[in-house]
């Protein structure tokens, strides 16, 4: 098993929170995009996304410097491309909830933020700009996706030292070369440690 899912799959007490039971609860969330009121226990909610978005964060960062530490940086280039998705994927298929990356400036076209997103990351923008600390910006909502109520939650990523090797100001030749095979057009790099690079995101649909 990938050790990655094999550290998602003992941290995460998921299982024992069921969708049904957090939809139980009395608090009734409502907003523009919500056709109808849900009660749902958005704390119980937001505690399993928090889990999950470390789990999920701190495995791909141990993946990655590991594999800068042996390979080099511009293998990391790849390490992302390819085992991010899946990561996401069997993640989604251990607890339910979708997570992935986004950020107003992506690699990855896949990452592209939609309105929802876009809206938020705005919202992180401005907040840090007024210093707010970005490891502390967190959003969550509930929506309506295509006519089904859904959990939405997003946090914030903030540039780290290790990021920089792929996202700096100053990104050696071989990792230039590796992102514009991969991702030709990349829109990623510039950024300093402390900055804001973007959100995980998740989704957990509501039965």
């Amino acid at each position: 098993m990938n050790p990655i899912i094999n550290c998602l799959k003992n941290a995460l007490p998921i299982s024992s929170v069921t969708i049904a039971s957090a939809i139980a609860a009395q608090t009734t969330q409502t907003n523009s995009n919500l056709a109808s009121p849900v009660n749902v226990d958005e704390q119980a909610l937001v505690e399993q996304a928090r889990g999950i978005t470390q789990q999920y964060g701190g495995a791909l960062k141990k993946t990655l410097k590991a594999t800068i530490m042996t390979s080099g940086p511009a293998a990391a280039i790849r390490t992302c491309s390819v085992h991010a998705p899946g990561i996401s994927e069997q993640t989604a298929q251990l607890t339910g909830w979708q997570i992935h990356r986004t950020s107003n400036k992506i690699r990855n076209p896949n990452n592209k933020p939609n309105i929802w997103e876009t809206q938020v990351l705005q919202q992180f923008a401005d907040k840090a700009e007024r210093g707010a600390p970005i490891e502390n910006l967190e959003h969550h909502q509930v929506i309506m996706e295509n006519g089904k109520p859904v959990f939405r939650y997003m946090k914030a990523i903030k540039v780290q030292n290790l990021c920089l090797n792929c996202h700096g100001t100053h990104v050696s030749g071989p990792v230039k070369s590796a992102i514009k095979n991969l991702f030709p057009l990349d829109n990623a790099t510039g950024y300093r440690e402390g900055d804001l690079r973007g959100a995980f995101t998740l989704k957990l649909p509501l039965k």
